[in-house]
């Protein structure tokens, strides 16, 4: 029984697994490191059994419906996605396929979530720094008066 979303994807489109095949020797070949070709590997096998078909197959539609799915769904990071896109340009140029179009990130695809909780963190980041030297600046005088 197939428990991983690469054994589940091959178990849906049965082709899927000499591409998938060919495409990570191809990139062992170009040198890619370890931990980009797991992450492209499994980013294409959630598209590939999201569409239920082969990358190769994949019309803009598909690609628009996918990234839409992966933008519109909370539980997504913007890596993911970002690892998605790259993923499947590399299996497009890797593999001697004509990349569609919509392979592209947004201008902005962070939330606006993460852009609220960037400056929160932003201006705790600024007063620690401020904190921290104002007790820097008071220390050496302090140890003068207590000496």
């Amino acid at each position: 029984m197939p428990n991983t979303y690469l054994d589940r994807a091959i178990e849906a489109v049965p082709k899927f697994g000499e591409r998938i095949s060919l495409f990570t020797k191809k990139l062992r070949l170009a040198q890619y490191a370890d931990g980009s070709i797991y992450d492209y590997r499994l980013k294409i096998s959630q598209a590939v059994l999201y569409l239920n078909k082969l990358p190769d197959d994949f019309t803009q539609a598909d690609i628009d419906s996918y990234l839409s799915m992966l933008l519109d769904r909370n539980r997504y990071s913007i890596s993911h996605f970002k690892h998605t896109v790259f993923g499947l340009k590399d299996y497009y140029k890797v593999m001697g396929l004509k990349e569609p179009k919509g392979l592209v990130l947004p201008k902005s695809v962070k939330p606006r979530d993460f852009q609220e909780c960037s400056l929160k963190i932003r201006s705790l980041v600024l007063f620690i720094c401020v904190t921290s030297m104002t007790r820097l600046c008071f220390l050496p005088s302090m140890t003068v008066l207590s000496g």
